[in-house]
C-alpha cells in the first residue's frame, strides 16, 4: 500500500507539473508577458518543441495560444481518465470532462495564488529578479480590477488580498465538484 501511496504521489506531481508548465505558457501568452523576460523565454523553449508542431492543425490568434490550450486540456483529460481507469471506474465522456475541467480550474487558482504569494514576497526582497516582473505580468488581470475598486490609502496596496480571498472562495466553490 506504501509503494502504491508513493505511485500516486509521484504520477500525480509529475502530472501536474507538466500541465501547469503547459498552463502557465497558456496564462503568459494571454496575458501579454514580455518574451524578453527569462521567466517566460524559458516557458517558451521548455513548451515549443511540443506545440510548434500543433500549430499547423490548432490555429490561435495573438493573445489565445490554442495549441497550448487544446495540450493543457488533452493532458488534464487524459490524466483524468487514467485516475478513474487506475480506481476501477468506468469513466463516461461527460462526467470525466466535467471532472478534468474541476481540476484544471483547481491548478489555475492555485498557480495565481502562488504567483500572487511571490509576487508580494519578491517586492520586498528582490523587486528588479525576472521571476518578479513575470509575477506582476501573470497578476495584473487579476489586480488592476481590485485596485480600482480598493480606495487608496497610500503606500498600502490590499488589493492582493482581496484578490487572494476570492481565489479562496472560488477553489471552495470547486472542491465539492472535483475529484480529489
Amino acid at each position: 500500500m506504501m509503494m502504491h501511496d508513493a505511485l500516486w504521489y509521484l504520477v500525480r506531481s509529475v502530472s501536474m507539473i507538466v500541465i501547469g508548465v503547459m498552463l502557465l505558457r497558456f496564462l503568459s501568452q494571454l496575458v501579454g508577458a514580455s518574451t524578453r523576460n527569462p521567466v517566460c523565454a524559458a516557458l517558451l523553449r521548455l513548451t515549443d518543441p511540443v506545440l510548434r508542431p500543433l500549430r499547423r492543425i490548432v490555429p490561435g490568434n495573438r493573445r489565445v495560444d490554442g495549441a497550448s490550450l487544446t495540450v493543457v486540456i488533452g493532458l488534464e483529460l487524459v490524466y483524468t481518465l487514467g485516475v478513474l481507469v487506475l480506481a476501477d471506474l468506468r469513466p463516461s465522456p461527460m462526467p470525466a470532462l466535467r471532472l478534468a475541467m474541476v481540476d484544471l480550474l483547481l491548478l489555475l487558482i492555485n498557480i495565481m495564488t502562488a504567483s500572487l504569494i511571490v509576487e508580494a514576497v519578491l517586492s520586498w526582497i528582490a523587486p528588479h529578479h525576472p521571476v518578479s516582473f513575470f509575477s506582476q505580468e501573470l497578476n495584473a488581470p487579476l489586480l488592476d480590477p481590485a485596485r480600482r475598486l480598493l480606495p487608496d490609502l497610500g503606500g498600502l496596496d490590499l488589493s492582493p488580498v482581496l484578490v487572494l480571498l476570492l481565489l479562496q472562495f472560488l477553489r471552495r466553490a470547486l472542491l465539492p465538484w472535483a475529484m480529489f
